[in-house]
């Protein structure tokens, strides 16, 4: 597995059409890509939106959770903090971490995908009627490796790729 690059990281899962989201949660079930999810994210401080907060039921265990929302009391547990912006998400993320990530949501991901140093990106061979799209991101002048693949079976709803692209 490979270990994050020191700076801000992207993961995210998306459509064939850049789905991300349906009625506040994803829209397939991947059980193979959601442990990949947790192997590169686990022990790094984690930046997401409020509606990505929520659709995950809790924190995510073994990392430091940080939400942006105007909402400061949405989450008083020990491994969570809420700020009001993504400049101070950073640099909560930062005093924590050489590494961390954004995991959501789009506007999030939008924001930040041009500054990364690396964007872990997994297409879901689907297109998908959702309502949370992530624009386009162009990868052509970073290294791209294939980290996992996964065709559709008995636990996985779609098939799907992973890809780790580094600047």
């Amino acid at each position: 597995m490979t270990s994050p690059l020191a700076g801000l990281n992207v993961i995210y899962a998306r459509s064939r059409n850049f789905c991300i989201g349906k009625n506040g949660g994803l829209p397939w079930s991947l059980p193979l890509e959601y442990q990949h999810f947790e192997n590169i994210t686990q022990g790094f401080p984690l930046i997401m939106g409020r509606k990505s907060y929520q659709d995950h039921d809790g924190l995510l265990p073994n990392s430091l959770n940080i939400i942006v929302s105007s909402q400061a009391s949405l989450v008083q547990e020990p491994d969570a903090e809420v700020t009001n912006n993504l400049e101070n998400a950073i640099k909560i993320a930062t005093s924590n971490s050489p590494s961390f990530f954004v995991i959501g949501g789009a506007t999030l991901i939008d924001t930040t995908i041009s500054d990364a140093v690396c964007v872990y990106e997994t297409i879901v061979d689907a297109e998908i009627d959702g309502d949370t799209f992530i624009n386009t991101p162009v990868f052509s002048a970073w290294h791209t490796t294939e980290l996992l693949r996964q065709e559709a079976d008995i636990s996985h709803q779609y098939g799907f790729v992973a890809y780790q692209h580094q600047r």
